[in-house]
C-alpha cells in the first residue's frame, strides 16, 4: 500500500516492528501510529520552488574560481520500510526538513565548489551529479533512507541568470 506504520508507545517509546497492511491491535490512549510513505519520493530545489512560483529554492554556490553558480536539483529517495522505526526514532516525521533538504543543499554546494564554472555549465554536469550522489548516499543510509537518484535539472551562471 506504499506506507510503513510506526507505533509509538507512551511507556516503551518507538516499537521496533513496522505495521504491515492488515488489521492490528493498537491501544488507543497509550499508542499512536504514524504512517511514513514508502514509495519513491522526490524533493526539487529550483528557481520555481515547490513553495510557490515566486520562491527561489535553487542552490547557489561559488565555483572553484569564485563565480556564483545556481543549480536546480531533484533528489529521489525512499524510506526503507524495515528501517522506518529507526528513522522515526532518530529523526521523526520531519526528515525532509531536518535531513534531506539541508544535506542536499550542503553537498551540492560542496560539489559545485570543486569544479570550474565553465566546465560545470558545459562538460562536467555528469561528474557533478556523480560527486553529489556519492556524498549523499552515506548520509541517507545513516538516516535510514535510500537515495535513488540525484538529477541536476539546470546549472546556470547566477550573474547572467539575473
Amino acid at each position: 500500500n506504499g506506507r510503513a506504520g510506526v507505533v509509538f508507545n507512551a511507556f516503551q517509546g518507538v516499537r521496533p516492528n513496522v505495521i504491515e497492511p492488515g488489521t492490528h491491535i493498537v491501544l488507543p490512549v497509550l499508542e499512536n501510529v504514524t504512517f511514513h510513505p514508502s514509495l519513491l519520493q522526490e524533493l526539487t530545489l529550483s528557481r520555481r520552488g515547490e513553495g510557490g512560483p515566486d520562491i527561489d529554492e535553487s542552490i547557489k554556490a561559488l565555483s572553484k574560481e569564485g563565480l556564483e553558480i545556481s543549480a536546480d536539483v531533484t533528489v529521489q529517495y525512499q524510506i526503507i520500510p524495515a528501517k522506518a522505526p529507526a528513522l522515526h526514532k532518530s529523526v521523526g516525521p520531519t526528515y525532509v526538513g531536518t535531513v534531506i533538504r539541508p544535506q542536499v543543499r550542503s553537498k551540492v554546494r560542496d560539489g559545485i565548489g570543486s569544479f570550474n564554472a565553465a566546465d560545470l555549465i558545459s562538460t562536467q554536469r555528469k561528474a557533478l551529479e556523480n560527486t553529489v550522489t556519492e556524498s549523499l548516499r552515506q548520509v541517507f543510509q545513516d538516516a535510514n533512507l535510500e537515495l535513488r537518484g540525484v538529477l541536476l535539472r539546470e546549472i546556470r551562471d547566477a550573474l547572467r541568470a539575473r
